[in-house]
């Protein structure tokens, strides 16, 4: 990603990085990502978004580990409070060539395995 979008702000989040990244001491780290995301993304994500927009400080980043002065520095604010999962709303999303689809109805539906990836069974 670095070599073809050079400026590009890159984030990690998700499973991966809540349960393995939590205690991250390697600044090396951060050559590959520019900040790491722990536990639920909606909240830190909107902090990252403003503070690369200029309007808010870093003090303000939100559960986000980052590369500072050569270490790794982990932000986190006690102030500031997740986003209610009802509010967060459901994915909405459609791959063909992954023979994926999900559909944003409030979870009537699910997702079943089939042979080519995934495919919706009804509740």
């Amino acid at each position: 990603m670095r070599e073809v979008l050079p400026a590009a702000k890159i984030a990690l989040g998700g499973g991966f990085a809540g349960n393995h990244l939590r205690n991250l001491k390697e600044p090396a780290v951060c050559e590959f990502v520019d900040y790491i995301v722990l536990d639920a993304g909606e909240r830190p994500l909107i902090c990252l978004l403003e503070h690369l927009k200029g309007r808010r400080p870093l003090s303000g980043l939100h559960r986000i580990w980052m590369r500072e002065n050569g270490q790794v520095r982990y932000w986190v604010r006690d102030d500031l409070a997740d986003i209610p999962q009802a509010l967060t709303g459901y994915p909405n999303l459609r791959v063909p060539a992954l023979g994926l689809v999900l559909f944003d109805d409030a979870g009537a539906q699910r997702l079943r395995p089939v042979a080519a990836g995934y495919a919706l069974a009804q509740a």
